[in-house]
């Protein structure tokens, strides 16, 4: 073999040599960024899942917290509104005067006796007169009995709750005198008849009541003492009622009798 073959075929090993090399170093190539990005793609999954995860966790978070704010809210609004309820002095005194007709006149139906305690209260406001001198009035008038007629006069009869006559109804601008027999109309003409004669003894409770009654004064005495007979009953209803004080105006003068029950030593 001449020298130029065995060059020849050397040159051609190498080659061989070389290209198997290339191939070697490609195809590990190859692999290797093929390990490199399956194990991007496998961080990158985990990664996402990751976040998934802890997104969940968090809506979750915020509903239950939602929850326990709606619960806390809840309770607390009812909270409030039974300590509103307790410290509402015109419910408790209208629950009172309730319980007051149902005790000592138990004939009175329950329905009705609610809605004389409410118009008391409500009626008494509105006028700015004591509601306990109007229950006291209405005691010894009528005994709450909406529907009491009064013995015949040379008036005619009284009528309703606050026992008022006849002549009034057109004063009032009423359309009848049986008007007087409903709840709120009865004891809204009494209240205004007995200002009136208020103001015609100067502001003086007494005075008013005697020529409310047309001058009676054993009348005077009769509602002052009804008056006491329900504070009376007020100091012996539960602890909610002890705490309330009761304001009379009497002689034109603020009186305040309070309620409140003294410990015993």
């Amino acid at each position: 073999m001449d020298e130029g073959k065995v060059v020849e075929k050397k040159k051609v090993n190498i080659w061989k040599v070389t290209s198997i090399l290339l191939c070697i170093v490609f195809c590990a190539s190859l692999i290797y960024f093929g390990l490199i990005h399956k194990n991007m793609k496998s961080t990158l999954n985990r990664q996402i899942n990751e976040q998934k995860s802890l997104i969940e966790q968090l809506e979750k978070l915020i509903e239950n917290e939602k929850g326990t704010l709606g619960l806390k809210t809840t309770e607390l609004d009812k909270l409030k509104k039974q300590i509103a309820g307790i410290k509402d002095k015109d419910d408790l005194l209208k629950r009172d005067i309730e319980m007051y007709i149902d005790t000592t006149h138990p004939k009175v139906p329950n329905v009705v006796g609610k809605e004389i305690a409410k118009q008391i209260v409500t009626l008494s406001r509105k006028h700015k007169v004591s509601p306990e001198l109007v229950l006291g009035i209405i005691k010894i008038e009528s005994a709450f009995n909406p529907m009491a007629v009064g013995p015949k006069t040379k008036y005619g009869h009284a009528r309703g709750l606050m026992q008022v006559m006849p002549e009034w109804a057109k004063k009032l601008g009423l359309k009848s005198k049986y008007d007087f027999h409903n709840i709120d109309v009865g004891i809204e003409s009494g209240i205004k008849v007995f200002l009136i004669h208020l103001e015609e003894g100067k502001g003086d409770i007494s005075t008013g009541l005697y020529y409310y009654v047309n001058k009676d004064k054993a009348y005077v005495g009769k509602v002052y003492a009804a008056m006491g007979k329900f504070v009376a009953f007020r100091n012996t209803i539960d602890e909610e009622t002890q705490n309330v004080e009761t304001e009379i105006e009497l002689n034109g003068d603020s009186k305040t009798l309070s309620n409140k029950k003294e410990k015993k030593s």
